[in-house]
């Protein structure tokens, strides 16, 4: 019973701390993949967060308004520092930003870092929005793991 009482308040403390991202990208997971004698569940991150894009960023910690500029080819005024251990997320359509937004993933999930575009920065694109999520550990501690899926996969 104090085993449960202490995962239950870990549980409520981590999701106290996700950002409006992680909480979408968690509660999808949890109401569209199963796991049941699958290791793999696909979502689509446009369903998942309702917004359409043609690029999503994902940049890294300490990453600096200009360096994002640089990347995505457009001026980016945010000048809100990415924090320790987290990521953001931009998204593009028609070279506009749709949606941005600060993510936690250390403890909860994490995408395929295989898309990595800069050298001096953490920073990577994906053109798709087809992801396909692993589960990992048990269910007292797991980890959601990300990663792409080609375009033709559904074909």
């Amino acid at each position: 019973m104090i085993k449960k009482n202490i995962y239950t308040i870990l549980l409520m403390f981590l999701c106290g701390s996700c950002s409006n991202t992680d909480d979408k990208i968690n509660k999808y997971i949890e109401s569209h993949c199963s796991f049941n004698g699958t290791d793999l569940c696909y979502i689509d991150i446009k369903d998942v967060l309702k917004i359409d894009y043609d690029k999503m960023y994902l940049f890294g910690e300490t990453t600096m308004a200009n360096e994002i500029s640089k990347v995505i080819g457009i001026p980016y005024n945010n000048d809100k520092y990415i924090s320790d251990s987290k990521y953001r997320i931009i998204l593009l359509k028609d070279n506009k930003i749709v949606y941005e937004d600060d993510y936690y993933q250390k403890y909860t999930y994490f995408f395929s870092l295989a898309n990595r575009i800069e050298e001096n920065f953490y920073c990577a694109l994906y053109t798709t929005s087809i992801f396909g999520v692993e589960k990992v550990g048990d269910n007292n501690r797991f980890t959601y793991i990300l990663t792409i899926v080609e375009d033709n996969v559904f074909d």
